[in-house]
């Protein structure tokens, strides 16, 4: 239960971060995270390293 708490405290997190962008630019970084990269929303929390990844390829140097 511990675990689930975490994984979803972590992907409300992750989408609270990018609505700071904006909701357009939210919803663009998670469609090139699933369709370039393989990577739903809903396994982020399993694929940390792939996801980070992901953003430095989206955003550059910027993304660190």
């Amino acid at each position: 239960m511990k675990r689930e708490t975490f994984e979803k405290l972590l992907l409300e997190s992750i989408d609270e971060a990018l609505a700071s962008l904006g909701d357009s630019a939210r919803q663009a970084i998670y469609f090139h995270l699933e369709k370039k990269f393989k990577i739903a929303k809903k396994d982020i929390p399993y694929h940390l390293e792939d996801f980070a990844g992901g953003l430095e390829k989206i955003f550059g140097l910027g993304a660190r």
